[in-house]
């Protein structure tokens, strides 16, 4: 009996998380607090301790976790706002990839919805086959909420890239727990090793939509995540209507 190749095996498991998985990704609302008294930024690379302290080490955008190669993003570009290359306020956390496509592009940010001010969780619906617009949105929201998508490209991913890549897997393994957990509900080393195990894969909103039936396990996401805002959460962990304070 011929074995298959250990490449070809993955080729094709990947190929049926493909088909199961549209090729968009997710945005984790963020309170990134006010700067840290000790911290003096001389180069906008020293908010990166502090940023990836208050956040984790998250994309701000696709959510992937990274434990290098994670920027300091300027939500609007030091290239045309070279005043705000060293505020605080003007800092998000981006993987190469949604900074890159978002490069230098000079926005209005009020025509686009930012992890760090809105609540993109309500923004967005979440699913086995994706993130999309959420259908709840007024037509003008809605317009915003897809050039959001847009600005970093997590409206056009394809099968190869590591994004997309990553956010299968992920949703994947989100899948293997609930099943683990819903077999041992009052299991608390299971409890506790799944938030330990979200925390270290990343997508924050592949895990709250998994556990959407798991109160309990929502709020213990919002907590175990850094810098979540959580007033956008209700106490049964589930998003609030409102999308901008």
């Amino acid at each position: 009996m011929s074995l298959m190749p250990h490449s070809l095996k993955w080729n094709v498991r990947r190929q049926e998380l493909i088909n199961d998985t549209e090729r968009n990704i997710s945005m984790r609302p963020v309170n990134r607090g006010q700067q840290p008294e000790k911290l003096v930024i001389t180069k906008y690379q020293d908010a990166l301790p502090d940023l990836s302290e208050r956040f984790g080490r998250y994309c701000s955008y696709c959510e992937m976790q990274l434990s290098a190669s994670l920027a300091v993003e300027h939500i609007m570009p030091k290239s045309k706002h070279p005043d705000l290359e060293l505020k605080w306020e003007n800092y998000l956390l981006s993987c190469v990839h949604c900074n890159s496509i978002k490069g230098n592009k000079d926005i209005n940010v009020s025509d686009y919805f930012f992890p760090d001010r809105d609540n993109t969780f309500a923004i967005f619906d979440y699913s086995q086959k994706g993130i999309a617009v959420s259908n709840s949105l007024n037509p003008q929201d809605s317009e915003k909420a897809q050039k959001t998508l847009q600005l970093t490209g997590l409206d056009r991913l394809n099968e190869n890239e590591k994004r997309f890549i990553d956010f299968t897997m992920k949703w994947n393994i989100a899948l293997r727990s609930r099943k683990r957990l819903n077999n041992n509900l009052s299991n608390v080393d299971i409890i506790e090793s799944t938030i330990d195990l979200a925390k270290e894969s990343g997508h924050f909103s592949i895990w709250m939509t998994v556990f959407a039936d798991n109160p309990d396990m929502k709020r213990r996401f919002i907590e175990a995540f850094p810098g979540t805002e959580t007033r956008w959460f209700d106490e049964n962990g589930n998003s609030k209507p409102s999308k901008s304070f």
